[in-house]
């Protein structure tokens, strides 16, 4: 029909159908019916569509949509790019859906792992139990995007140094728990990997509150980025930052570590044992995902090209060169990973300190006498450690206790900011380390005591924390009454040691001490043992103790 001038629609004349008008129906028959099979085309091939892939059929595809789930970021370019590629090639069909990083690790470990994965980093893997590393193989990276301190940005201008030095300096600074953010994760690497294995005490203890107040999501810092608790930024994916603020403009803006930061490489993963039909679908996927109009799509999204170049303007700032930093083998980053469980575990601890009469000698290298020095190097640990942290403390040597008992109990193992009597538990142990010098007297009853010790902190463990003993003592097992062996003590260590609730010993030996039989003590119960005569020396192997830790000891 033609619309007329005045809006309405005119009736056609009657016609006179001929031999050519029969051809002309045939012919709009034909163009019909092809509009409509386009049409239907198009309705029934769009990736990620719950009707994907039903024309054609699998038969004739030779199986289902390839599964691709994508981390929510690249949601929109992941189906647009991908709805493309099955519509230039109907066989190469795609079930798209989006799904956080963490849940897809969740899947994984529920025997449920996609076909495919775009995931925001490689380092997901990481996360993965040793055996279950190898589900995944990369076919590439298809976008970037760099680890940026997200500060205020009325702030100092001052870019900070490097990683290391943002987690373990003083300061206000968040972070996200590794185990759900991979910018967190990877700034972690960035300042774990690499470095001494050994913190200064008060590093250390900014490292343990670093991780203790740890947010669930990346959200949470987002949603009090103007609080003067964020003031001093949180570690955040440039990508991330830049979609961010452009929906809260003038709050957050992007800080490089001078040093350099960790990138987020965006990897294409796919299953390794897919058969190869599968796998073309992955590599057509790859394809699709870096054409030009794709990568100009992640560009608008905030990401970088692969290669690093490019890269968001946030809020006036161009995005920056900078060095992309290694992270180090698996072996490393797993134990960085480690460290961090350690550490945002509170620790519930006994102190068993040795006052037998030689620890009035001088220790070696020092002026001070032995007691002295372990008691300035218990005074500079509780001062650092935790509020959250659980700490007691025996005195031992022999008959402390009473006519068959060789240790008298200084205080209760209690929180650190538990308050009696108008006073934390931590000034209760404060106060009462002075009284060491008063109960110096009599033998070293070590190998009794240290069972003792072991079987109380084993009867009364508390999964919530890693439970230990720590053992200063200056001398060789001395009991006149006899007591254990060391044999003896070993046996009835193996014997008590419950796998459901590990409990280690830490010994610490100074002056004439034993280390052979030490080190057994401590290897018995998975600890680790020192020699040490001076208050640094003492401080730095709680410090090493401290971080060295594991969960679940073998």
């Amino acid at each position: 029909m033609v619309r007329g001038s005045g809006g309405a629609h005119a009736a056609p004349p009657p016609r006179k159908w001929r031999l050519g008008g029969a051809r002309s129906l045939v012919s709009i028959a034909l163009v019909l019916g092809l509009l409509v099979g386009v049409t239907a085309y198009r309705l029934t091939h769009t990736a990620g569509s719950p009707t994907a892939g039903t024309n054609p059929s699998a038969a004739a595809c030779g199986g289902d949509p390839l599964t691709v789930v994508v981390t929510p970021a690249l949601e929109s370019v992941a189906r647009d790019a991908l709805a493309a590629a099955t519509a230039a090639t109907p066989c190469q069909r795609y079930a798209v859906s989006a799904q956080s990083d963490d849940t897809v690790l969740a899947n994984i470990g529920a025997g449920q792992a996609p076909e495919a994965w775009l995931t925001d980093s490689s380092t997901w893997l990481d996360l993965l139990p040793a055996d279950s590393r190898t589900t995944y193989a990369s076919a590439g990276s298809v976008a970037s995007s760099p680890v940026v301190l997200a500060a205020p940005l009325q702030g100092a201008a001052t870019a900070p140094g490097s990683w290391a030095g943002i987690f373990t300096d003083k300061g206000l600074f968040r972070v996200t728990n590794p185990a759900v953010d991979a910018a967190s994760r990877t700034a972690y690497y960035a300042a774990r990997v690499g470095q001494a294995p050994t913190l200064d005490a008060a590093s250390a203890s900014h490292l343990v509150l670093t991780s203790r107040f740890a947010a669930a999501t990346v959200g949470d810092l987002f949603a009090t980025a103007a609080d003067t608790a964020t003031k001093g930024g949180f570690p955040v994916s440039e990508q991330t930052l830049a979609a961010w603020t452009r929906d809260h403009p003038g709050v957050l803006r992007p800080l490089m570590p001078t040093a350099g930061s960790a990138t987020l490489d965006v990897p294409l993963l796919a299953r390794s044992d897919l058969a190869a039909s599968r796998k073309q679908l992955v590599s057509a996927a790859f394809s699709a995902l870096t054409t030009p109009k794709a990568r100009e799509a992640m560009a608008s999204a905030g990401f970088r090209a692969p290669d690093r170049s490019g890269g968001p303007t946030i809020e006036g700032i161009v995005a920056p060169e900078y060095t992309d930093l290694a992270l180090g083998t698996i072996t490393e980053r797993t134990a960085a990973l480690e460290q961090w469980e350690v550490l945002r575990t509170d620790m519930r601890m006994l102190a068993v300190l040795d006052v037998s009469g030689s620890m009035k000698e001088r220790a070696p290298g020092t002026t001070l006498p032995r007691w002295q020095v372990m008691e300035q190097a218990c005074t500079n640990a509780l001062q650092v450690l935790p509020d959250g942290a659980q700490i007691g403390a025996w005195l031992f040597s022999t008959l402390k206790g009473g006519p068959s008992q060789d240790w008298l109990e200084l205080s209760p193992v209690e929180r650190l900011d538990a308050v009696s009597a108008g006073r934390t538990h931590r000034q209760v142990l404060l106060d009462a380390l002075p009284t060491i010098e008063g109960q110096l007297s009599g033998d070293t009853a070590l190998y009794d005591t240290t069972l003792a010790a072991f079987t109380t902190m084993t009867s009364s463990y508390n999964a919530g924390f890693i439970n230990s003993v720590v053992v200063m003592t200056d001398g060789r097992n001395d009991n006149p009454r006899g007591g254990l062996s060391l044999d003896q003590l070993l046996s009835e260590l193996d014997s008590a040691k419950d796998p459901s609730r590990p409990v280690r010993i830490i010994t610490i030996g100074m002056g004439e001490a034993d280390p052979s039989a030490l080190q057994q003590i401590s290897a018995a119960t998975g600890g680790t043992s020192y020699i040490a005569n001076t208050p640094q020396d003492i401080e730095r192997i709680l410090v090493e103790a401290l971080l060295a830790r594991r969960v679940a000891p073998a």
